[in-house]
């Protein structure tokens, strides 16, 4: 006797999907099958086409997407993955945000150089078209807001300076006005952690394993990113009376000041003696962690801490 097999359980386990995708933790496993073999992990905000949605025998969720030309699945629990367009994405340019990037005749999102008819771009690790600066492979490129290259197809050997101070040091620049606000973030942090381990010295800004204090780490990083916070600057900081240009930072009109339930990763945080007078200030890292020179040296320690327990407030140096 023939028996008609029923397709109703296996569409609830496995349909096809027009759906589109970014990655929301720091490193997901993209596996063979459901729990299958590890072949590679997917990062932080890149953008993926689902081709097929299944489930696991729990009824966990994963999506069949496809990476570095191999198709896989990822895990869709626990915040993992975010859904952000319902239906799949389009062969060559597309738009998430302000935020442009390009999929390949396969359906792949393109990361690194790529040559879009005759322009030659590049696409970051999430699959963004980079802008402004980006140090590629020990050169340093600098696109313009319409991704074209600025600085010529092989860049320049050495970064440039928001500024230069005859005397005094200041930070290369890695990224500017046209990088994103996300980048010219990471860049003061990655700026700023090079000083870990510096030495705690008032009314210094050098070079990292020098000499530094609160305000001239501060400085460093606000350069790195392309910007400038004159007239606070390491060769005024170098004089006694502007040891501590944390206020003069504070009282910065140009920096948006936030609450502090409104605290985000790049902010400036303030610190004042318990009679208002501010006397320090450090990056916020977020997960109420900041970076900071205070005595011995630079290190990353709570936001709350008992030498500084006096928070005055946040500013924003990028909107």
């Amino acid at each position: 006797t023939l028996v008609k097999i029923s397709k109703s359980k296996k569409s609830k386990a496995s349909k096809k999907e027009d759906l589109t995708i970014k990655i929301t933790t720091n490193y997901l496993n993209f596996r063979t099958s459901p729990w299958g073999k590890k072949i590679g992990v997917v990062s932080y905000g890149q953008i993926y086409r689902v081709y097929l949605s299944k489930k696991d025998s729990k009824g966990n969720v994963w999506y069949r997407i496809k990476s570095n030309n191999r198709y896989g699945y990822v895990y869709a629990g626990n915040s993992y993955t975010k859904v952000i367009y319902k239906k799949n994405l389009a062969d060559g340019w597309n738009k998430y945000g302000s935020r442009y990037y390009y999929v390949d005749k396969d359906g792949n999102v393109v990361r690194g150089w790529k040559v879009i008819g005759k322009t030659k771009y590049f696409f970051n690790e999430i699959g963004f078209m980079q802008t402004g600066w980006k140090k590629i492979g020990g050169r340093y490129y600098n696109f313009g807001k319409n991704g074209i290259l600025k600085n010529g197809k092989n860049g320049q050997k050495n970064p440039n300076y928001i500024t230069k101070i005859p005397g005094f040091y200041v930070s290369p620049m890695i990224a500017d006005k046209n990088n994103t606000r996300e980048e010219r973030i990471e860049a003061m942090i990655s700026t700023a952690k090079k000083y870990l381990g510096t030495t705690y010295k008032p009314c210094y800004a050098g070079r990292p394993g020098t000499y530094c204090d609160c305000s001239g780490l501060v400085m460093q990083g606000l350069y790195s990113a392309g910007y400038d916070p004159k007239p606070v600057s390491p060769k005024r900081h170098s004089l006694p009376a502007y040891e501590y240009e944390s206020r003069n930072l504070w009282k910065d009109k140009r920096y948006k000041r936030v609450s502090y339930n409104d605290r985000r990763r790049g902010d400036l945080v303030f610190y004042h003696n318990g009679r208002g007078i501010v006397i320090h200030v450090g990056i916020y890292l977020g997960n109420n962690k900041i970076i900071e020179e205070w005595p011995p040296y630079g290190m990353i320690r709570p936001l709350h801490w008992g030498p500084r327990p006096y928070i005055k407030g946040f500013t924003r140096p990028f909107n």
